[in-house]
């Protein structure tokens, strides 16, 4: 599907788009809260600045994708393939990202405030500058992960061994 068929289709009240292939889709800035992209193929997709709120993108496929700057609140992201996603500043309060793959993604300023990481691959994610407050990151995989400037205060299930296999610097705050 073509991006321009999507916004045309959800401006007319469409929400469900569940398994649609918009692979390199530029959607950037686009109001698409609400919308049901579970399981959709938006590999390489820009979405900058896009309003995603309460969407449905669990099982999705975004590598590559461009996130940055987006408003991701109380998105489910569960088990969806994020490798190597640019989250940069992005909002993604209170999302749901169990068991999603993470790996090399830029979460750089992200606010994951209340986010549920649970089970998430994270090796080698960037997670500087990134907001952690409450987060449930029971069994997350941060090997590598860059946890430098990030504030990690109140975070949830987050064990030694996890912290251990991270990189942290003397910036990251670590009162849990």
């Amino acid at each position: 599907m073509r991006a321009d068929e999507l916004l045309a289709r959800y401006e007319a009240g469409e929400r469900n788009f569940h398994e649609v292939d918009l692979r390199g889709a530029n959607l950037s800035r686009a109001n698409l809260s609400s919308i049901n992209l579970s399981f959709a193929d938006l590999r390489g997709a820009n979405l900058y600045e896009v309003n995603l709120l309460n969407a449905d993108l669990s099982g999705a496929n975004l590598t590559d994708a461009n996130l940055s700057r987006t408003n991701l609140i109380r998105v489910n992201f569960f088990d969806t393939e994020l490798r190597n996603a640019n989250f940069l500043d992005a909002n993604l309060f209170d999302a749901n990202l169990g068991r999603a793959n993470l790996a090399d993604a830029n979460l750089s300023g992200a606010n994951l405030n209340c986010a549920d990481l649970s089970l998430a691959n994270m090796n080698c994610a960037n997670l500087s500058r990134a907001n952690l407050l409450h987060v449930n990151m029971e069994r997350t995989n941060l090997t590598n992960a860059n946890l430098g400037a990030a504030n990690l205060s109140g975070t949830k299930n987050l064990t030694q061994d996890q912290l251990d296999r991270a990189i942290t610097t003397e910036t990251t705050n670590l009162t849990l």
